[in-house]
């Protein structure tokens, strides 16, 4: 009997000291989720675009008048002409970027139903970004002597939206994080203008 019992308490040590261990070795991260500093590892993008649509944007009417007795040219040159990038839905506010000025590339054009990227210029931020365009529109109106001229000026832009993924690394642990949104970019393509006599 007394042989059972000392068996009995071996065993009952055993399941304690098993149980008394964490089920997780892994180190565990205390910092604060609010101190915590992430930079960005990885930003992709689905291959087939969400949206893809060319939309037009009318500019303030522009208007001439010929008051001498020559024939007159005036040169339309708009300016003003902005390429926009858009985060729809940015990084949590928990997750601290620290690589803030890294500049990546975003969908540019679609060929054959597949987005095709442009060079790395964009900055992964909250809100809409805009930076100059390389293109300029230059037109050319002819206005007879006395003539007035009435310009309405439009520029058509390449709409395109696409679906996302952020890919962050936590500094002290190394941990990533994955965070999913929908992105849009606007591109000018060329001018378009209607001269009303």
């Amino acid at each position: 009997m007394r042989r059972y019992l000392l068996i009995l308490v071996a065993v009952l040590f055993t399941c304690c000291k098993k149980n008394s261990q964490s089920p997780d070795s892994s180190p565990v991260n205390s910092q604060p989720i609010a101190e915590r500093k992430y930079e960005v590892v990885g930003l992709t993008f689905s291959n087939i675009p969400d949206g893809y649509q060319n939309i037009v944007e009318q500019r303030p009417n522009l208007e001439y008048y010929n008051g001498t007795t020559i024939n007159q040219k005036v040169i339309i040159n708009p300016d003003h002409i902005f390429e926009f990038s858009k985060f729809n839905k940015p990084t949590p506010d928990e997750y601290k970027i620290v690589n803030v000025d890294n500049t990546y590339s975003v969908p540019e054009n679609v060929a054959n139903n597949n987005l095709i990227l442009g060079p790395q210029k964009w900055l992964y931020q909250e809100g809409e970004a805009q930076i100059p365009s390389p293109l300029k529109f230059v037109n050319e109106a002819n206005i007879k002597p006395g003539q007035k001229l009435q310009i309405k000026l439009f520029i058509i832009y390449r709409k395109i939206s696409a679906n996302y993924l952020l890919t962050l690394k936590e500094k002290s642990s190394g941990k990533l994080v994955q965070s999913k949104g929908m992105w849009e970019g606007r591109y000018p393509l060329r001018d378009s203008i209607l001269i009303v006599q």
